[in-house]
C-alpha cells in the first residue's frame, strides 16, 4: 500500500496539467502524455549529450516544453475561441498533435527506448532513488500548484475563468493570456513528470500514451478541474495498481486503472471532488 500511494502521487503529478487546462480552459487536451515524452527525452539529452547534472536539465527541459506549449496555444488553439464550438475543435487539434509529436520523435529518435541516467543510485527502504527523487519532486510542485491557484492573482484569474469565462473577461481578466500562461504550464508539468519518471519507465516515443490514460483514468476519478481530486485520484489509483499487481498479475495493471474509472463514472460520475450541476 506505500508503494502505492508513492506511485500514485507521481501520477497526480502527471495528471495536474490535465486539471488545470480543463478546468480554466475547458478544452480536453489529447496531447498531454506526448508532452510527457518530449519532457523525458528534453532531460535526456540535457544530460547525455550536455553533461548538465538533472537539477539543472530537468528545468531546462520544462522551459523547453513550456515554451512549445506557448506557441501551441498561440497558433493553434487561440484561433479556435472564435469558432463556434471550440471545446470539439480541441479534440481534433489536440489529437493530431498526438500523431504528429509520436511520428517525429519515431524519425528522430528512432523507436526504441533510452534509459536516462540514474538521480540518485542509493536506493531508500522500498524506494529507489529515483522514484524518491520523483516523489519529493511531486509533492513539492503539486504544493506549489496549489499555491499558486489558491494565493496568486494569476490563480485568482484562472479560477475566475473556470466560473465564467465572459464574466472574468468583463472583470478585466486578460483571458488570452491566462489562456497561454495556463496551457504553458500544463505542458511544463507534464514535462517535468515525464523528465521525473524517465530513469524509471525509461524515454521512448509511445510512452505518452501511458501518462495520458492513466492522467484521464485520474481526473474521472477525482474530479474534472480539481487538483484535490487529482491528488485523491492519483493515489487511490497508485493503491489499485500496486494491490492488483501484487494479488492478481501486474501484466494487467492498466486494466485495473479502467475497471475503477468504469466504477466511478457508473456510481459517481462527477469524481470525488467533482461539481455538482
Amino acid at each position: 500500500m506505500f508503494l502505492g500511494v508513492v506511485i500514485g502521487i507521481i501520477y497526480a503529478l502527471t495528471g495536474l496539467g490535465l486539471t488545470l487546462v480543463f478546468g480554466v480552459m475547458r478544452i480536453a487536451n489529447f496531447a498531454h502524455g506526448e508532452f510527457y515524452m518530449l519532457g523525458g527525452y528534453s532531460a535526456y539529452f540535457f544530460i547525455t549529450l550536455y553533461g548538465l547534472p538533472p537539477y539543472v536539465a530537468i528545468p531546462l527541459a520544462m522551459a523547453t516544453v513550456f515554451l512549445l506549449g506557448l506557441i501551441i496555444e498561440r497558433t493553434l488553439l487561440r484561433p479556435m475561441t472564435r469558432l463556434e464550438r471550440p471545446a470539439e475543435y480541441a479534440i481534433f487539434i489536440t489529437f493530431t498533435l498526438r500523431l504528429l509529436f509520436v511520428n517525429l520523435a519515431i524519425i528522430i529518435f528512432g523507436p526504441f527506448y533510452r534509459k536516462p541516467p540514474d538521480f540518485i543510485s542509493q536506493g531508500f527502504w522500498l524506494l529507489s532513488g529515483n522514484e524518491v527523487v520523483a516523489l519529493v519532486t511531486s509533492i513539492a510542485m503539486i504544493a506549489t500548484v496549489t499555491l499558486l491557484v489558491g494565493r496568486t492573482r494569476i490563480g485568482r484569474n484562472w479560477r475566475a475563468m473556470s466560473e465564467d469565462r465572459r464574466t472574468a473577461r468583463i472583470l478585466g481578466v486578460n483571458v488570452n493570456k491566462m489562456n497561454s500562461l495556463v496551457f504553458g504550464a500544463a505542458t511544463a508539468l507534464a514535462a517535468l513528470a515525464g523528465a521525473l519518471m524517465g530513469p524509471v519507465y525509461l524515454v521512448g516515443p509511445t510512452v505518452g500514451t501511458d501518462a495520458l490514460l492513466r492522467g484521464y483514468v485520474i481526473i474521472a476519478i477525482g474530479g474534472m478541474g480539481s487538483i484535490p481530486g487529482t491528488v485523491a485520484g492519483g493515489i487511490l489509483l497508485g493503491i489499485v495498481e500496486g494491490f492488483g499487481s501484487v494479488f492478481i498479475a501486474p501484466a494487467y495493471k492498466t486494466v485495473y486503472g479502467f475497471l475503477l474509472m468504469l466504477i466511478f463514472l457508473i456510481v459517481k460520475p462527477t469524481g470525488l471532488f467533482g461539481w455538482q450541476e
